[in-house]
C-alpha cells in the first residue's frame, strides 16, 4: 500500500522513529466504520485508524496509553488540517466516498448529528436551494482522461448544474458528483414536458403537488443532460438524487440522503434512468431493516407457498401491474397488454406457487413486499460485505 500523498504518511513515520516501533498499512475492504485515531486490539496487535480505508498494525508493545493518546491526538490535528487545505470540491467528493463506504455495510444508519459536520464549505458556486445528483456511467471507455473531459464539458454547459468531482465506484464503473441548483418555484408542470413519457411513476396525470412536484422539476431538469450525455460519450448513465436542501451549512445531510438514494434505487428500482431521494418511501423503509428483520418476514410468507415464493419475472410484472391498477383485473390486463384470460392464468400461476391471491389486496401487499426483500437479499449493494461473502 502507497503512502505517497497521505495526509497521515508523515506523523505516523515521525512516531515510528521516535518510539523505534514499526507498524503494517492494512487496508480493508470492508473495515468496521471507525473514527481517525481510534485504537483497537486485533490479533495481539495495537491498531489505529487512519482513513476510512486504512490502519495502522503495530508490530512492537504499545501499552504505553500516553503514547496511543499522543499519536491519536497528532493524527486528528492532522486530519482537520488536511481539511483546511483541501478544496471544498475535494472535501465533498471525499466525504461521499466514505458514506458509500458504510452503505456497503449491514450496520449502515442514519445518523442526523453526525451528519451535521462543523466544517463549512467555502464557497459561493452552491446556491441553495439544491441536491447533490451521483452520475454512474453503464461501462468505462477506452481513453478515461478524453471521456472526463467530455463529460465535464456537457455538465459545464448547463446553467443549472455544478460538477463536483470524479468518485470512486464500487463496480469500478466511471461515476461523476454533481450539484444540482434546484428552486421550489422551478415549473415543473410545465405543459410542454411529458410526465407519463419520462417519469410516470413521479407524478400524477395533473403534475402532482408537494414533493411529487418538485422530484417531476428535478427530473424535467436531468433528463435533457443525460439525453446529452448518451449522446455526446456514447455511453448509457443513470442519476440517482438526494433530498434537496435548503442552507449550504446542510451540505453533509445532502450527501447522506444521496447515498440512502442509492442503496434504494440499487434494490427496488434497478432499471431506473431517474431515481430522487423520497419518490419510494416505502423503498426507504425496507431498506432499513436489517438480515435479522427479514428472514422471520420470509420465513413467515413462505410457509404458504407450495414453491419458492420467488416470482420469475413475468409473473413479478403481473404482480406489479395488478397493484398499478389498484387490483382491477381490466385495468391491469390493459396496462400489461394481455388477454384478460391470459392474465387470469398468470394470477392462478402465482396463487398456485406461493398460496396468495393477488386479486386481494391483504395478499397482494404482502408477495410485493416479499419480491422486494427478496431481491435485496439476493442482489447485494455491488462491493458489499454482503456480496463478498457469496464469492
Amino acid at each position: 500500500m502507497t503512502t505517497a500523498g497521505m495526509w497521515w504518511a508523515d506523523t505516523l513515520e515521525s512516531f515510528s522513529e521516535a518510539l523505534e516501533q514499526t507498524y503494517d498499512l492494512v487496508q480493508e475492504r470492508h473495515p468496521a466504520v471507525r473514527h481517525v485515531g481510534e485504537w483497537w486490539m486485533k490479533d495481539g496487535l495495537w491498531c489505529i485508524q487512519l482513513d476510512s480505508w486504512s490502519h495502522a498494525a503495530w508490530s512492537g508493545s504499545l501499552e504505553n496509553a500516553a503514547w496511543r493518546r499522543a499519536l491519536s491526538i497528532a493524527l486528528q490535528n492532522a486530519s482537520a488540517a488536511s481539511a483546511r487545505q483541501l478544496s471544498w470540491r475535494q472535501v465533498v467528493t471525499q466525504h461521499f466516498t466514505e458514506l458509500v463506504h458504510r452503505a456497503l455495510l449491514d450496520s449502515w444508519k442514519f445518523d442526523t448529528k453526525e451528519q451535521r459536520l462543523g466544517l463549512r464549505l467555502t464557497t459561493r458556486e452552491l446556491t441553495t436551494p439544491g441536491s447533490f445528483a451521483w452520475l454512474e456511467f453503464s461501462r468505462t471507455p477506452t481513453d478515461i482522461d478524453e471521456f472526463r473531459t467530455l463529460v465535464e464539458q456537457v455538465l459545464e454547459a448547463s446553467a443549472q448544474v455544478v460538477f463536483v468531482g470524479w468518485t470512486e465506484h464500487p463496480s469500478a464503473l466511471q461515476a461523476a458528483l454533481v450539484f444540482l441548483r434546484t428552486s421550489n418555484d422551478d415549473e415543473s408542470a410545465d405543459q410542454d414536458w411529458d410526465f407519463n413519457e419520462h417519469d410516470e411513476d413521479l407524478v400524477t396525470e395533473d403534475g402532482g403537488s408537494g414533493p411529487r412536484r418538485t422530484q417531476a422539476g428535478v427530473a424535467r431538469m436531468l433528463r435533457p443532460l443525460l439525453d446529452s450525455l448518451e449522446s455526446d460519450a456514447m455511453v448509457a448513465v443513470k442519476a440517482t438524487v438526494g433530498s434537496q436542501f435548503p442552507d449550504v451549512r446542510d451540505w453533509a445531510l445532502g450527501l447522506h440522503s444521496l447515498v440512502e438514494a442509492w442503496r434504494e434505487r440499487t434494490w427496488f428500482a434497478p432499471g431506473h434512468a431517474i431515481y430522487i431521494w423520497g419518490q419510494q418511501p416505502i423503498a426507504y423503509l425496507l431498506s432499513s431493516l436489517q438480515s435479522s428483520q427479514i428472514d422471520p418476514f420470509l420465513l413467515m410468507v413462505s410457509k404458504e407457498a407450495e414453491g419458492d415464493i420467488f416470482l420469475s419475472t413475468d409473473l413479478s410484472e403481473t404482480l406489479q401491474g395488478v397493484l398499478a391498477a389498484n387490483l382491477n383485473i381490466s385495468e391491469a390486463s390493459r396496462l400489461l397488454y394481455l388477454h384478460r384470460n391470459t392474465l387470469m392464468n398468470r394470477i392462478e400461476r402465482i396463487r398456485t406457487q406461493t398460496g396468495y391471491d393477488i386479486r386481494q389486496f391483504d395478499d397482494a401487499l404482502i408477495l410485493w413486499v416479499s419480491q422486494v426483500l427478496l431481491r435485496r437479499r439476493r442482489d447485494a449493494l455491488p462491493g458489499s460485505s454482503v456480496e463478498s461473502a457469496r464469492t
